[in-house]
C-alpha cells in the first residue's frame, strides 16, 4: 500500500505470472512468471505497482494525483504484506490496537 498525503493509491499489476490452484486445502499452488508490464504504461493517475524480481528493479513505481509538491509531500509505504492474519482461529476480537492507514479489504 502506498499514501500520499494521507490518501491511499490503487495497486495495478506490473508482474504476471500464471497461478494454478492447489488440489486441495493443505497443497500449495504452483506460479509461473511470464512477464512485466512497463510501469511508464500502466501507471494511471493515483496507481503504485510493485516490482519484487530484481530484473525488474525490485523497486515500488508510483503516479500519484496531479498537483502533488514532492518536497512538501508525506509518501507513506506499507512493508508487511498483511495488518493481521490468522489461520483456523475462530472468534478473534481486536482491542487497545490502532491502525493509521487500512484499505479496509477483507
Amino acid at each position: 500500500m502506498v499514501f500520499v498525503n494521507g490518501q491511499p493509491l490503487k495497486q495495478v499489476l506490473l508482474e504476471k505470472y500464471n497461478y494454478t490452484w492447489p488440489d486441495s486445502f493443505s497443497g500449495k499452488g504452483n506460479h509461473e512468471y511470464i512477464g512485466f508490464n512497463n510501469p511508464k504504461d500502466v501507471l494511471k493517475l493515483g496507481t503504485f505497482g510493485v516490482a519484487e524480481l530484481n530484473e525488474n528493479g525490485n523497486k515500488i513505481y508510483f503516479r500519484p494525483q496531479d498537483g502533488v509538491d514532492f518536497s512538501q509531500a508525506k509518501i507513506e509505504v506499507a512493508t508487511k504484506r498483511f495488518l493481521l492474519r490468522f489461520f483456523h482461529i475462530e472468534n478473534v476480537n481486536k482491542y487497545l490496537a490502532s491502525n493509521e492507514h487500512d484499505l479496509g479489504r477483507q
